[in-house]
């Protein structure tokens, strides 16, 4: 306990009177003095107990002074600037027919097999609702359900991207549910 009660004083000793091998010297930094009354400086003192004044230097004058016949001509006028030479587009070869676009069989093959999937999942959805399922996996069969039904809406919107993914949303908890069996 004595030992305690002798390191708290220390402690509240130091605290209040400074390390004892701090030298009494301060610094103080004092902004420039303005340039005509840099006569009266302070003198910097370094017996103990001064205080050390620290002055900025006083900013450079500049070099050269500018001529009054370039101070009062015209600004000298931009280079002009160059443009971009354009790219132009290759003109198609007359005598070449253009190629056809495939697009729209690509677009209603995606749409048929996304039917097929849609049909193969609602296939799959009635035969896992005739199992007897704990209430997790009904859930997740219900889940499925919805996903399918936002896929086919999509469908119907035309938005085949997001028909896509509803239907493998609805593919894995139908896969999750298979497991459960």
């Amino acid at each position: 306990m004595k030992l305690g009660a002798l390191a708290s004083v220390n402690a509240l000793a130091l605290l209040v009177g400074g390390c004892p091998h701090r030298s009494a010297t301060r610094v103080t930094y004092v902004p420039p003095a303005p340039p005509p009354a840099a006569e009266a400086r302070p003198t910097a003192s370094g017996a103990p107990g001064g205080t050390l004044v620290i002055e900025e230097p006083p900013p450079p004058e500049p070099s050269a002074p500018v001529a009054p016949a370039q101070a009062t001509s015209a600004p000298p006028e931009p280079a002009p600037r160059r443009r971009r030479a354009q790219a132009q587009p290759e003109k198609p070869d007359e005598s070449s027919p253009a190629p056809a676009l495939e697009a729209i069989p690509n677009l209603q093959q995606q749409n048929n097999e996304l039917e097929a999937q849609q049909k193969a999942l609602t296939k799959r959805i009635d035969d896992a609702d005739r199992l007897d399922l704990d209430p997790r996996d009904r859930q997740a069969l219900e889940d499925a359900r919805g996903f399918l039904a936002q896929s086919l809406r999509a469908l119907g919107e035309g938005d085949a991207d997001r028909s896509l993914k509803l239907a493998k949303k609805a593919s894995l908890l139908l896969d999750a549910v298979e497991q459960a069996r």
